[in-house]
């Protein structure tokens, strides 16, 4: 099996639903189908070639190179493209997707996805002071106790307080990046946190410089998917719900769900129902 990734270059001012309408009448024509329970996720009627498609990266997997030679040609003859990586001697893809580190090993069949590079380059080495702090092991706060409409900020006026926000908007922003890219180690931090950007408060702010530590200190963490060996995989679904511990929410809950052996999502979010129980509360949310 031999893997290709493509960089498709399109028209920017064309909007994302018209490149994917786009790109899906294109593959269809070509004998491509597309899943409504799997967007941006193409495959032949033979079911031999996979065609992944995310934002402007595409990825080809196809059972030999003839097979991709002519899928390449085809993608040629209505898109610029420009080569971003193939399998290796060694049966290995190593690409960048979208600041994403995506090693594929074709002969265990994994996939890696990682961060690192792109926490090393756009938070390392742009706080290098927090950087140099004495790691912390976990990347947030048990307890916030702020309240941004009854308790005091400690600013020094107006002018300082708009340079902290926009202090606070940069750092939340980046970590939101890591946030939908794969790192849900910190996924609650972020979601919580996130909501006092406009309370610049000096605890506030530690608290963010806490995550952006964790996460420099943990830029190698990655997510590897395995190759189900399963006959029939088993979801797997771990929850949790807080009680009272912030200033506008009753309750929040968590939850990571796994299928088979790869973890497929994770969310948290404030709770939709109020329940009697913990118990309760995890089951119906």
């Amino acid at each position: 099996m031999n893997v290709y990734n493509k960089e498709i270059f399109i028209d920017k001012k064309s909007s994302p639903k018209n490149w994917n309408d786009t790109l899906r009448e294109f593959l269809n024509k070509n004998g491509y189908f597309d899943s409504e329970y799997s967007p941006g996720l193409y495959v032949s009627q033979d079911d031999n070639t996979v065609i992944a498609a995310y934002v402007d990266d595409t990825m080809i997997s196809a059972p030999d190179e003839d097979t991709l030679d002519r899928i390449i040609d085809m993608f040629k003859q209505e898109f610029d493209l420009e080569e971003d990586g193939i399998t290796d001697s060694k049966g290995i893809v190593d690409v960048d997707v979208l600041g994403i580190d995506l090693i594929y090993d074709t002969n265990n069949w994994t996939c890696s996805l990682s961060l690192e590079s792109y926490i090393t380059e756009n938070i390392t080495k742009k706080y290098p002071e927090i950087a140099k702090g004495t790691p912390t092991e976990v990347p947030h706060f048990s307890v916030y106790k702020l309240h941004p409409k009854t308790d005091k900020g400690d600013w020094k006026d107006e002018e300082d307080k708009k340079i902290k926000i926009k202090y606070l908007q940069k750092m939340i922003g980046q970590l939101g990046y890591l946030r939908c890219r794969g790192r849900t180690d910190i996924e609650f931090a972020i979601g919580k946190i996130s909501r006092y950007t406009n309370f610049p408060h000096s605890r506030v702010i530690k608290a963010v410089e806490k995550i952006i530590n964790f996460v420099i200190n943990n830029a190698n963490q990655k997510t590897i998917l395995r190759q189900c060996q399963q006959e029939n995989p088993t979801i797997t679904v771990i929850t949790d719900a807080s009680l009272s511990s912030e200033y506008d929410r009753k309750s929040r809950i968590g939850t990571h769900i796994w299928y088979g052996n790869n973890i497929l999502y994770s969310y948290s979010k404030k709770t939709s129902i109020t329940c009697d129980s913990a118990s309760e509360s995890e089951l119906r949310n």
